[in-house]
């Protein structure tokens, strides 16, 4: 968009026109233009980065389209049609046409009273809803595996030079019935990039952040309806953990301790990708998260006067009512049409974050470690744990076979001192109806006096295969 366009979309001298293009729905079958001269008579257009409580990083959000428009005839549907939006910016006697992408129409409520139709619709992120078929060829790129999904879903990659784009994949690790658009994400996680569609209808892995100042988008106290800004910016990020979200222990990270010193921690979080799903391939793929290192901006919301060519990844500086300017990125942004344009955008961020991963030290006395690797690839899931106290060590491993599904619980306790008296050994968490084993060994040469109790027996459920003395089997 020219400098001149956006000049005149800010001091109000363009005209604003519309036009949606109701593709036909076969070659019987022409193109039908509304205009707000015959039929539009508004439109929303959302597009959305930031998912609450999980950020951008690996996100594929929709762009979205409500409208209304007045019925032509009583032959017109909106009804499962795609269109193209496009709005154009007339200064004086020539208009610049600008396409914000082809949508498919997802629901439609017709009004009989005043002959007019609202429709709600989705850009083509809604084409990845289609299960994914592993049609690709291994071992495999993630540049060449996010080429096959989109292809699978008659679409376009836009861009090749992503981070990892020559991640080597060995096999599939999607094989639970995933659709082709949560494939997407684990490839945007491994990018370090949200997933989207752009004006232009092709995918796009392009989470960069200008920092020239020369570049910024500079948004003046005149230029906007309502400000509201937080008092505390976000960042600057100085951490990027990868890992499971739910599993103490199995993350990995890259941190700048200069910045944390001077700011506190900044933490941007990637969690349960399954194209990283053990240590070794974690602390691969960490490679390249800092890159977002420095990203910082402050949260806020406001309505502009124009503004439709702001972009989610590019920052912008805003100067408030006091003068003050803010460095933001206008992650979620809706264009709103009714005979003129305005923009609202709304930056939201996760509560900064000070944690630090340690044990739990709500068990006085004992550390707790666990490890789940999940290899889809291989059809194996493992997990390991391990509890120390000041008396014995305990190491549970559970194994599960894909494939066979079949499954064991061991378990080994290891007295690392001199113990006397009775201890207790709990198996509460074992699965139901599977083998149970453990045993219990004296770390000395020679164990003596090394006896079940008298009391020691199962439960009327439990059958053992013995008991032998001096051990428990």
């Amino acid at each position: 968009m020219s400098d001149e366009i956006k000049e005149a979309l800010l001091d109000g001298s363009a005209t604003i026109l519309t036009k949606l293009e109701i593709l036909p729905l076969d070659e019987n079958e022409d193109s039908v233009v509304l205009t707000e001269v015959n039929s539009v008579v508004s439109w929303d257009y959302e597009d959305f980065r930031y998912v609450k409580d999980e950020g951008f990083i690996g996100q594929f959000v929709a762009r979205q389209v409500n409208g209304v428009v007045k019925n032509v005839d009583e032959n017109f549907s909106m009804t499962d049609r795609e269109f193209v939006l496009s709005f154009g910016v007339k200064i004086n006697d020539t208009t610049t046409w600008f396409s914000l992408g082809n949508f498919l129409v997802t629901k439609v409520r017709d009004n009989d009273v005043n002959n007019k139709t609202s429709f709600e619709s989705l850009d083509y992120t809604k084409k990845f809803n289609q299960p994914y078929v592993d049609t690709i060829t291994y071992p495999c790129t993630a540049l060449q595996l996010a080429q096959n999904v989109c292809s699978q879903c008659g679409c376009t990659l836009g861009n090749t030079n992503f981070t990892h784009n020559d991640w080597i994949i060995t096999g599939n690790a999607f094989t639970n019935g995933e659709s082709c658009r949560e494939v997407m994400k684990a490839i945007g996680k491994l990018a370090y990039s949200w997933v989207r569609i752009g004006w232009d209808n092709k995918v796009y892995l392009d989470f960069t952040v200008k920092t020239t100042t020369d570049e910024y988008d500079k948004i003046t106290n005149h230029e906007y309806y309502k400000l509201t800004t937080q008092k505390e910016k976000f960042g600057p990020v100085n951490r990027v953990v990868i890992g499971y979200k739910d599993i103490n222990g199995e993350q990995t990270k890259v941190e700048d301790t200069i910045s944390i010193e001077t700011n506190g921690v900044n933490e941007i979080d990637v969690y349960d990708n399954p194209l990283v799903y053990n240590q070794e391939l974690r602390e691969q793929a960490i490679i390249g998260a800092d890159d977002l290192f420095g990203l910082e901006y402050l949260p806020l919301e406001m309505e502009t006067v124009g503004h439709p060519w702001l972009q989610g990844y590019e920052l912008i500086e805003v100067k408030d009512m006091n003068g003050v300017t803010h460095k933001t990125i206008p992650f979620d942004r809706t264009i709103e049409y009714f005979g003129h344009i305005k923009t609202k955008i709304n930056v939201t961020t996760s509560t900064k974050t000070n944690n630090e991963y340690t044990y739990d030290s709500s068990i006085s006395g004992r550390l707790k470690k666990a490890e789940v690797i999940v290899n889809k690839i291989d059809g194996e899931v493992t997990a390991l744990a391990s509890e120390v106290d000041e008396n014995t060590e305990k190491i549970a491993q559970l194994e599960i076979n894909v494939d066979e599904i079949e499954s064991s619980v061991s378990a080994k306790y290891d007295f690392l001192e001199e113990v006397e008296g009775t201890n207790q050994i709990l198996t509460d968490d074992s699965l139901k109806y599977q083998p149970i084993s453990f045993s219990v060994e004296g770390k000395s040469e020679k164990a003596e006096y090394f006896y079940p109790s008298d009391s020691l027996y199962p439960s009327d459920d439990l059958y053992p295969i013995g008991i032998v003395e001096g051990s428990c089997d």
